[in-house]
């Protein structure tokens, strides 16, 4: 029998799938990926999320198995190849529904959903965009932040105080000024705060990118470390541990997903690989780790990440499998 349920509701039917921890996680994360979950879906996945142990061990595992993706090697994809190589070089819709159906019930929701697995901070976030998604918010006073796409924020409007906690992804903030309350952006790296100015934010597993367009910024780390002064036209990326080498930076490509481009200079295809999927619904997977460190240069619409991918295997002469087009496989 096939398996249907419709992305956005709070509860999954009961008919749709067998009642097990393993697929309600699976089906929680089609319902947090649709890109537009209410206040109510959030308090259900967190109120199931702690009724049960075994939901969240459930959780654990469905995100491990994504994870997992990107251990395969040639040999796996080979196999994958030729057990729904044909079904999935027929297009219609009948044969794509096969090829589901003869896919572990895991992987077939995977790859239905092209899910990328966000962190519980979207469950709570005041502000957030889904993959390839980009908005812009006014803040309190005329201080703007410009979301890029996978991101969770969120606003401590105080009278004493204006906090921004950028719990994952990327933002551009225009701050304007007001002496009596600093203006900080809280990353689980450190704390950015604006000294009058414009910068840019990258906080991605653990790691803090800071780039500034006007002024200056100063930030300070939980080991105590801190940096009085990073001034226009600089950069600099940092843990929670410390602070890399201040560097020159071009704005223009710094900045260049709030034009819709990513530009790459001989960059590794896993690195590149990786940041492309961040604006896909959906996976990239470099099955085969001699090819992770081949060089790419170019610039990509994050609009059409499609043609980016089209683009990068004709240049480097690499094969594809597609099990849908969420779902690719480089080798």
């Amino acid at each position: 029998m096939g398996y249907a349920f419709t992305p956005t509701m709070a509860k999954p039917p009961d008919h749709s799938l067998p009642e097990t921890a393993e697929a309600e996680a699976l089906r929680w994360l089609a319902v947090l990926r649709s890109g537009r979950v209410s206040k109510a879906e959030r308090r259900a996945f967190a109120e199931w999320l702690a009724e049960d142990p075994r939901h969240q061990s459930a959780w654990r595992e469905a995100q491990a198995f994504w994870s997992a993706l990107d251990r395969l090697d040639p040999s796996d994809v080979r196999e994958i190849r030729v057990r729904y190589g044909a079904a999935c070089a027929t297009p219609p819709l009948a044969q794509r529904r096969r090829l589901f159906l003869a896919l572990p019930l895991a992987l077939a929701l995977l790859v239905a959903f092209g899910l990328i697995l966000y962190p519980p901070a979207f469950l709570y976030a005041d502000y957030t965009t889904a993959a390839g998604e980009a908005r812009s918010v006014l803040l309190a006073a005329g201080s703007r932040v410009e979301l890029n796409t996978a991101t969770a924020l969120s606003v401590d409007d105080g009278e004493e105080r204006r906090r921004i906690t950028l719990h994952t992804g990327e933002a551009f903030f225009t701050v304007a000024p007001d002496p009596r309350r600093p203006f900080e952006v809280l990353t689980a790296a450190g704390r950015i705060r604006a000294l009058g100015t414009a910068f840019n934010v990258r906080a991605l597993d653990g790691r803090v990118e800071v780039a500034v367009y006007e002024h200056a910024v100063a930030i300070a780390l939980p080991s105590g470390q801190s940096l009085a002064r990073l001034t226009r036209n600089e950069q600099v990326s940092f843990d929670a541990q410390g602070f890399g080498v201040v560097a020159p930076t071009d704005l223009r490509t710094a900045g260049a997903w709030r034009r819709h481009r990513l530009v790459f200079e001989d960059r590794a295809l896993a690195e590149v690989v990786g940041e492309i999927n961040r604006y896909r619904s959906g996976r990239i997977v470099v099955a085969n780790p001699a090819l992770a460190s081949l060089p790419v240069s170019g610039v990509f619409d994050t609009r059409d990440t499609g043609a980016a991918l089209r683009t990068i295997e004709e240049t480097l002469k690499l094969r594809r499998l597609a099990l849908t087009e969420r779902l690719v496989f480089l080798y």
